[in-house]
């Protein structure tokens, strides 16, 4: 494995359909902090033979250790490798499937991530953008579309794939209408990952709890839809929708400023 950042160390091998296989070997002290959380969030349970909240430590993790280290792998797999991503100058687009995972109290965490890292691609002067549309939404579809005509090249065929299986094409063959649907909607969102990232727009975890709640509902409670998205990825995929939509507000409020200006 190559060197790290401290405390971590991982490699990628990149395969021929543009995913990859992330390793990662993390040090206990990446990820102590979480553990130590869960396993005094699960010692306030009851346990037979003790009062809640008075089960000794071993007690505890012999009991919730499936427990435990499932929901310290939601916590820390895919921020660990998105961290490892970065020191690449990459990072994931769509979601961090972690697997074989292996975690030895006070020693080591250390998985496997399936994923594939988003390319980088060549922007147009996303600036002088020319938007004639009369309302916000038709100023969205004209500012798609001004991207997706203006920026070379294809999506990894790993991440269509997993576009078409999103939406329930998954037998899409290459060229078909419904792939070539699932390629535009990928690329765009490559896209305007990449203006975020460079103009630093990002969601703030209070508008991401708002809407959360929104979608909840009253059919199920926020909390639970949370560790939903966070258990399937889907966490990552509201966070980059939400980031998305700033970003064509972003390039529409440009728009109006330097319109206003001429």
């Amino acid at each position: 494995m190559g060197p790290g950042a401290s405390g971590m160390k991982s490699e990628l091998v990149s395969r021929a359909d543009g995913s990859g296989a992330l390793t990662v070997d993390a040090e206990w002290s990446e990820v102590s902090a979480d553990y130590e959380d869960l396993l005094s969030a699960y010692g306030r349970l009851a346990l037979p033979g003790f009062r809640p909240g008075k089960a000794p430590r071993a007690a505890v993790e012999r009991r919730f250790r499936r427990q435990i280290r499932d929901d310290l792998t939601s916590r820390c797999g895919r921020r660990l490798a998105q961290r490892a991503l970065g020191e690449r100058g990459l990072r994931a687009a769509g979601a961090i499937e972690v697997v074989a995972i292996e975690v030895e109290a006070d020693r080591r965490f250390s998985f496997t991530a399936e994923l594939v890292p988003l390319p980088k691609l060549e922007l147009p002067d996303y600036a002088v953008v020319e938007l004639t549309g009369a309302g916000d939404d038709e100023r969205r579809d004209e500012a798609c579309e001004w991207l997706l005509a203006r920026t070379p090249g294809e999506m990894p065929e790993a991440l269509v794939r997993q576009e078409c299986e999103r939406n329930e094409a998954g037998g899409a063959g290459r060229g078909s209408e419904a792939w070539q649907a699932a390629a535009r909607r990928v690329k765009l969102m490559a896209i305007l990952e990449q203006i975020a990232e460079t103009e630093g727009i990002d969601v703030a975890p209070p508008d991401v709890d708002a809407r959360i709640e929104r979608i909840a509902g009253d059919d199920v409670q926020a909390g639970e839809l949370r560790r939903r998205l966070e258990r399937d990825g889907g966490l990552t995929r509201l966070q980059s929708l939400m980031r998305a939509e700033q970003t064509l507000e972003f390039l529409i409020a440009n728009h109006t400023g330097r319109r206003e200006r001429t």
